[in-house]
């Protein structure tokens, strides 16, 4: 869910473009269908950490377009900097927090690998 959440934070995008920036941003790591990305971000929105607007298209349906809220941003912000302590939580997690830690910047990136 959070790396949903990590490309929602960029700037606002549609569900659809989240769905396909996750392979070549996070790779097979976490593979995620069209189907599940769209239920997290109904998820994230339940959660308050996400919102939609509802945008008109002149040829096309409206879309919404996704941008994360205060509430998003601070829960993103605390679990990347915490470490991953248990060892089964490295395969998938640490590489998770690593890869959005990168977003943030160098800071985060070192705080995070110094725990």
């Amino acid at each position: 869910m959070l790396p949903v959440l990590a490309v929602v934070a960029q700037g606002p995008i549609h569900g659809y473009d989240v769905c396909r920036s996750l392979p070549t941003e996070i790779g097979p790591l976490w593979a995620l269908g069209k189907s599940h990305v769209y239920a997290l971000l109904l998820k994230l929105e339940k959660a308050s950490l996400v919102s939609h607007q509802r945008i008109g298209q002149q040829s096309y349906p409206a879309k919404n377009v996704f941008s994360i809220t205060r509430k998003g941003a601070d829960i993103l912000e605390v679990w990347v900097t915490q470490p991953v302590y248990h060892i089964r939580d490295m395969r998938l997690e640490f590489p998770a927090k690593l890869w959005i830690a990168r977003r943030m910047g160098i800071e985060r990136q070192i705080e995070l690998i110094h725990g």
